[in-house]
């Protein structure tokens, strides 16, 4: 199952389960029929490999190799690197730490431009005024 959103002085975020920055939208690890199932919650996907990588105790494993290839295949992206691992212990990172890691990766911050993200605030549809004749 994937995250839920948390409200943070009147804002939506998710919790990213590597870095522990609270992002405004979510990448996961698509499963099940056809990849329409999700779980888990990750800023990017580089990071979210480098979390897989981590628990398969920096192997690379089947299984490591099975969610890389479908991530791959549902956020139609080519060939994902790993993020490189954290420089310091694992902490909630603040917005700017979270940036100063985000750029350690070629490409950077334009991971958190993929398609297919899921936002932490659904977007609203404009109501349509009434107009009196």
């Amino acid at each position: 199952m994937a995250s839920q959103p948390v409200l943070v002085r009147g804002r939506a975020y998710f919790v990213c389960e590597y870095t522990g920055a609270l992002v405004q939208q979510m990448y996961f690890v698509p499963f099940g029929k056809d990849l329409k199932q999700k779980e888990r919650c990750f800023a990017t996907l580089p990071i979210l490999l480098r979390a897989i990588l981590e628990e398969e105790g920096g192997v690379y494993t089947d299984r490591f190799q099975k969610i890389k290839h479908d991530c791959e295949v549902f956020f139609v992206q080519p060939d994902i690197p790993v993020h490189p691992p954290l420089p310091v212990e694992r902490t909630p990172l603040s917005p700017n730490e979270f940036l100063e890691y985000a750029e350690e990766l070629e490409l950077g911050l334009s991971w958190t431009l993929v398609e297919k993200a899921v936002p932490a605030e659904k977007k609203r549809k404009p109501k349509k005024l009434k107009v009196a004749n």
